[in-house]
């Protein structure tokens, strides 16, 4: 009898720990996995991707009264090679904690890294690493969504940073269509440096959006952290027809002088982005269509630039031209071909993909992509 009991007894608990097992967070893995041939003018051909190398961990848990548990973890990487990714992030070099080859800090979790609550009427906090609310939205207005050969010359942009470390991020329920979101990054200026004691201050994020039916609607302003007050704001829409979408989008921002003398002390291919002592101002605007053929797309974009330093005010144009085949809902073929056309080699390195010192660069890309 005793036995029994027992034996009941730990049934009861195993099914007790099923049961918190099962209360736990549902967690999901994702991902994408690209690879492909690049070539630009001036540059050998080399391996690259299109939307990135990536595997991520998200997870939630219901804490009842409209409240969950959030968190999500990405790592990004070099397919071709295995190594962490060599992404562009300003927010990286800023912290002041850079290495690798690059001169700029690589983290393993190069996408984001956050913790946090939702609630289904009050929206989500996050905390940690968070993505950056005005590239996230002015992204969508690209066809090429700011990567390859094809991106437009948003991706050129001084404070170009796709995630923010040491941040808070909130974003509202969505009324209608209407959305808004708020970030806040914490500086390092506590650091006894000469560059941080120039350039700390925080930074923040805020964004207005509509994306109901066929038209979305955004705009950002974002200050970034350790950059002397550096800013960019951005506006643009896009809108969706049958088998077409039209986007036009434009882009100001402002590189303050005291932060352009870190770059020009820089080491590696990223010395002499700036000059020394001038503030740097950049406009962009982009002109995209993506038009749904068969089981395929064909994008196409134009984009003008200025950049303008005080001794260099130049304009640039990049027009690029794609194709992208859907071999399943998670696997597709993509082709493209890209013509910049800056009015220096010094402009033109600073906005093509692979950092190319020339004037004229033309640009040739291809490769597949599958997602999970």
């Amino acid at each position: 009898m005793k036995r029994a009991v027992i034996a009941l007894a730990a049934l009861g608990a195993v099914a007790s720990m099923a049961g918190v097992a099962n209360a736990q967070s549902n967690v999901r893995i994702y991902g994408n996995i690209d690879t492909g041939y690049v070539r630009e003018s001036g540059r050998d051909a080399g391996m690259a991707c299109n939307y990135g190398n990536m595997i991520g961990f998200a997870g939630a848990e219901d804490l009842g009264g409209g409240f969950k548990a959030i968190f999500a973890v990405e790592e990004w990487l070099e397919l071709n090679d295995g190594d962490r990714a060599r992404r562009r992030n300003e927010a990286d070099f800023n912290s002041g904690r850079a290495t690798g080859e690059e001169g700029r800090r690589r983290p393993d979790f190069q996408g984001q890294a956050v913790v946090g609550l939702q609630h289904n009427d009050w929206g989500a906090v996050r905390l940690g690493r968070v993505y950056n609310l005005a590239i996230e939205n002015y992204r969508r207005l690209d066809p090429f969504f700011n990567f390859s050969v094809g991106a437009n010359l948003a991706y050129g942009n001084n404070l170009y940073a796709e995630t923010l470390h040491n941040s808070l991020r909130y974003d509202s329920p969505v009324w209608s269509g209407f959305s808004f979101g708020l970030s806040y990054s914490l500086g390092e200026d506590e650091h006894d440096s000469a560059y941080y004691k120039r350039n700390g201050n925080d930074g923040f994020n805020v964004t207005l959006k509509y994306d109901n039916g066929p038209l979305f609607l955004t705009g950002n302003y974002h200050r970034m952290a350790d950059t002397d007050n550096s800013w960019a704001w951005n506006v643009g829409g896009a809108y969706t027809w049958g088998p077409a979408t039209v986007s036009l989008g434009y882009q100001d921002s402002r590189s303050s002088a005291r932060f352009a003398d870190t770059y020009a002390g820089a080491t590696g291919p990223y010395t002499n982005w700036m000059l020394s002592g001038r503030d740097v101002d950049q406009s962009d605007a982009t002109l995209g269509l993506v038009y749904r053929i068969g089981s395929g797309q064909i994008q196409a974009g134009v984009s003008w630039g200025n950049w303008d330093d005080g001794v260099n005010d130049e304009d640039i144009w990049k027009y690029s031209l794609g194709y992208t085949h859907f071999l399943s809902k998670r696997t597709s073929l993509y082709g493209m071909v890209s013509y910049l056309d800056a009015g220096n080699a010094f402009v033109g390195k600073h906005y093509n993909f692979t950092m190319v010192e020339k004037s004229e660069i033309f640009g040739i890309q291809v490769g597949l992509r599958h997602t999970f």
